[in-house]
């Protein structure tokens, strides 16, 4: 999902599901602080981009039926919700915009070159936020034994040596990770360019 898909997701997400719901006077859970409900909000938009109106429109039912609170006058938790809509239509598995964004970006075309990129890309997936200079340092510390592997491996083969049997999956594996990582930056500048 790409930039502009991801808003406008987030906008439909907005529209068919947050808003009929605020506006039938679902509450914000009474565990939950203003800014943390705020907070939990953007994460349903973001989290939920990826369905089509009809899905949100069965997901608001479901909600409505299943509200939270001991009156069942608040918004069920996003970790329900979330339950309920993958119920209803499964995530895409696609790169998250943020995805998009690093591997187009020099953190990301450092990374390629260098070896590193399936680390960032674990990294990406877990954090879900940019990263810093002291988080990008234990990324490539995290990545240095597999980078070192892959390179006697591949240094091995260059002579005609034979691997192990362990190795050779290895060297499979390590190259499908980045080759992935390579087709995020590969797409991402296609979609630029065009």
């Amino acid at each position: 999902m790409n930039t502009e898909d991801q808003a406008a997701g987030e906008k439909r997400v907005q529209d068919v599901l947050i808003k009929p719901l605020l506006d039938l006077g679902l509450a914000k859970p009474s565990t939950l602080t203003k800014a943390r409900f705020d907070d939990m909000l953007k994460e349903l938009r973001q989290m939920l981009a990826y369905m089509t109106a009809e899905n949100l429109d069965l997901l608001r039912q479901e909600v409505e039926v299943r509200p939270g609170g001991k009156d069942g006058d608040r918004f069920p938790i996003a970790l329900k919700i979330r339950k309920w809509a993958r119920d209803i239509q499964q995530p895409v598995s696609g790169p998250s915009p943020l995805m998009i964004e690093v591997f187009t970006h020099q953190l990301g075309r450092d990374a390629l070159e260098k070896g590193w990129a399936p680390e960032l890309m674990i990294n990406l997936r877990g954090a879900r936020k940019w990263p810093g200079p002291f988080t990008v340092s234990g990324i490539k510390a995290a990545a240095d034994d597999a980078m070192r592997r892959l390179e006697d491996i591949e240094l091995r083969l260059s002579r005609n040596e034979e691997i192990q049997e362990e190795d050779a999956m290895f060297r499979n594996k390590r190259r499908a990770a980045i080759q992935k990582c390579q087709d995020i930056a590969d797409q991402s500048q296609a979609r630029g360019a065009a």
